[in-house]
């Protein structure tokens, strides 16, 4: 990626902190698709898909403070899906369809950092978060799966943002070791 798009993509991410909603127009209109069609193949259920893309950028929207601190848009928007179709899939207990669904499908088509099997993934990473403590997981949880801020978790927790921020980083390491 050149870094003429680099700096576009923080340029966009920057406006739409703001509060620009142009900004997340643009943003819509150059990944929506992208973002539908992974969700798609994991799911093969088109309106679900449509709704999950759609909840995406309405969570971008609701948690955009958080998108000065994003890298990679591309990573940041492909993980923030995949999350969401792992926890709708997770949700409705459709696990069985998921893995019928997926057989044969290769997510390196859609994104590299998505090699290992998504499932394996989820069932290791819940595994993992059982041993911890309740707080832990919860702020891990809310983190990594709901996108929330330290802030944000610190302000629902009535605890300090370093707090959560040790948490994360003790959750990491956890995970680091056992996966």
């Amino acid at each position: 990626m050149s870094c003429e798009m680099l700096n576009e993509d923080k340029q966009l991410l920057e406006q739409i902190a703001g509060g620009d909603v142009k900004a997340l127009g643009i943003l819509y209109v150059l990944y929506a698709g992208r973002i539908r069609n992974f969700a798609f193949s994991m799911l093969q259920n088109s309106s679900e898909a449509e709704d999950i893309t759609q909840d995406m950028f309405l969570k971008i929207w609701n948690s955009r403070e958080a998108l000065r601190e994003v890298d990679s848009l591309k990573s940041y928007l492909f993980s923030m899906a995949h999350n969401a179709v792992l926890n709708f899939i997770k949700r409705k207990g459709v696990r069985d369809r998921y893995q019928k669904a997926t057989v044969g499908v290769s997510t390196e088509r859609y994104e590299p950092s998505f090699q290992m099997d998504t499932f394996e993934l989820l069932k290791s990473i819940d595994e993992a978060l059982e041993d911890m403590s309740v707080l832990r997981k919860t702020i891990f949880r809310m983190n990594r799966y709901e996108h929330k801020t330290y802030q944000e978790i610190a302000d629902a927790l009535m605890i300090s943002p370093k707090t959560v921020q040790y948490h994360i980083s003790c959750a990491l390491a956890e995970l680091r070791k056992l996966l």
